[in-house]
């Protein structure tokens, strides 16, 4: 109810694309994150809404100088991979604060950090930020540990959890069907290439779920149809974190690659099979975790109406 009339302003790297997909009109005052805004905002609401290029650093600026609240949604602070992402971040949330804006970081994942010259940025701006809620309890440590300690910090869940999906799913008439949704890291096209011969070693079927189409090298697919994709699949091998959480929602059985730190910390909450990026027995230990789903589909193990519940009480502490 509090989100309804609400003016927003959806930073997005292709506002062009946002604004069709969510169907905004020109005018807005607000400042969003497009990543998550389905999950904020249903369908219907009397929401004023635009897209801003997330790259126009002086258009964000002044959206920022004219909102009234500062959303940052569904970040990871980390230089593992380079330092330009966490520094983009902190320079919006920086600017929130010296314009005297109401700032929250909602449903943000942590770490790793290595940088002492980011580790202290962190600490310094996180420390005067309104409000943090974090996706899960590694993210709450790693804070801890850097001196992030006077804003409020709450530990739900990632906010794609509060997305309301279809309550049964179609099964495919054809045989059993893993989902396999890849990334680019180091060495990637060697792990592809053993997950394919895994399956087709097995005798499976599979296919590739395309979540960032340009960056992965596949075609692409509309939210709807992806979702109703993997809504479909008796199994899914993951090294993208949401890929894993919205098999969670649907209750289907899942295997994390583990790239990162997010996805290794999901699997271990869920109980699920992780497989390590180590080439000599990456393929072994995959088939090994293929052949233990196929012998006995158990359910996630865990209750994610939990979680779907803690993101959904957290949007009434945003305003």
């Amino acid at each position: 109810k509090k989100t309804e009339g609400t003016s927003i302003v959806v930073l997005s790297a292709r506002p062009k694309e946002t604004s069709k997909e969510y169907k905004l009109p020109p005018k807005a005052r607000g400042v969003c994150s497009a990543r998550k805004l389905s999950c904020i905002f249903k369908a219907g609401q009397q929401n004023k809404i635009k897209a801003v290029n997330r790259n126009n650093i002086f258009a964000v600026i002044r959206e920022i100088y004219r909102c009234d609240i500062l959303m940052s949604s569904g970040g990871l602070l980390q230089d593992k991979t380079s330092n330009r992402s966490i520094l983009y971040y902190l320079t919006l949330i920086f600017f929130g604060i010296i314009f005297k804006k109401r700032v929250v970081l909602f449903s943000y994942g942590i770490g790793p950090i290595k940088s002492l010259i980011n580790r202290w940025l962190v600490k310094k701006i996180l420390n005067k930020v309104h409000l943090i809620t974090l996706r899960d309890k590694e993210s709450a440590n790693a804070l801890k540990k850097i001196g992030v300690n006077r804003p409020e910090i709450k530990v739900t869940a990632d906010a794609v959890f509060a997305l309301d999906l279809p309550k049964s799913r179609k099964k495919r008439k054809s045989k059993f069907t893993a989902g396999i949704a890849i990334r680019k890291f180091k060495d990637h096209e060697y792990f592809i290439k053993s997950i394919r011969e895994s399956c087709e070693d097995l005798k499976i079927n599979f296919v590739f779920l395309p979540f960032q189409p340009a960056e992965d090298g596949i075609f692409r697919m509309d939210k709807k149809k992806l979702i109703n994709e993997i809504a479909s699949l008796d199994l899914t091998i993951g090294a993208r974190y949401h890929s894993l959480i919205l098999s969670s929602m649907f209750n289907i059985p899942f295997i994390g690659i583990n790239y990162d730190d997010k996805i290794a910390n999901f699997c271990g909450l869920m109980k699920k099979d992780l497989i390590n990026l180590d080439k000599n027995s990456f393929k072994n230990n995959l088939k090994s975790s293929i052949i233990k789903q196929l012998r006995s589909i158990k359910k996630t193990g865990y209750d994610t109406r939990k979680l779907k519940g803690s993101v959904k009480k957290s949007f009434k502490l945003i305003f």
